[in-house]
């Protein structure tokens, strides 16, 4: 008869855990599910975001941000008329180089008819700076924006400083008819017209700069004919 080992009842019985059927498996034998990593951190929705960057996110939607088409948010008034300023500004001055230009090429001067100032009364004067003016600010938009919008398909150099688009509500391209439809004969000659109606001309002109304020699409009236839209690009 073999004897038993006398240290046996001091070995200390395995961790063991009943599996379903009855077996008996070793608690040791479980894979351990390692640890999330430090750098893995909640994202936009809930879901993490590995490397722990920290990605920006876009404004939500609503009352502030409205959507235009194709899902974009239209841009705020304030970035509208920041654009504008600077775009003004810079058509301003080359306007005013292009005066300067024509009046060294014909060694005259360009504002008056005739041969000098004196050939004129006060009022025609006024009238003739304000057509040459007109002429000159609507050729320089046409050297100035209306390539620019074509080139970057709705950007000039206001609108990127900006950070705004202007695009069509169809999503088509900015083509060159229609950004000369748009800036010279619309907001060139079309308000130009209208701002020349005595008290009611005036009206019209603020009226176009403040209606996207109302407006649920952030449309000045010069954008309801070719029915257009600036977007917020930031």
């Amino acid at each position: 008869m073999t004897g038993s080992d006398p240290h046996d009842h001091e070995r200390p019985a395995a961790a063991t855990d009943e599996r379903p059927g009855g077996s008996v498996a070793d608690v040791g034998d479980r894979p351990v599910a390692p640890p999330p990593p430090d750098d893995v951190q909640d994202g936009p929705g809930g879901e993490d975001l590995p490397g722990g960057e920290d990605r920006p996110t876009p404004p939500a939607a609503g009352p502030q941000h409205p959507i235009g088409p194709g899902g974009a948010l239209l841009a705020p008034w304030r970035a509208r008329v920041l654009a504008a300023l600077i775009d003004s500004i810079i058509t301003g001055i080359l306007a005013l180089g292009l005066g300067y230009a024509a009046e060294g090429l014909t060694g005259e001067n360009v504002v008056v008819i005739g041969e000098n100032r004196q050939d004129v009364t006060g009022l025609e004067t006024v009238w003739n700076d304000i057509g040459f003016g007109l002429a000159a600010t609507l050729l320089a938009t046409a050297l100035y924006v209306v390539p620019m919008l074509t080139r970057t398909n709705g950007l000039t150099i206001g609108r990127r400083v900006a950070h705004t688009r202007l695009i069509r509500a169809d999503q088509q391209p900015i083509e060159l008819w229609f950004a000369t439809t748009r800036e010279v004969l619309l907001k060139g000659i079309g308000i130009a017209v209208l701002a020349a109606i005595p008290l009611l001309g005036p009206l019209v002109v603020f009226a176009d700069y403040l209606w996207p304020l109302r407006d649920p699409q952030r449309r000045a009236l010069h954008d309801y004919p070719l029915d257009t839209r600036t977007i917020w690009t930031r």
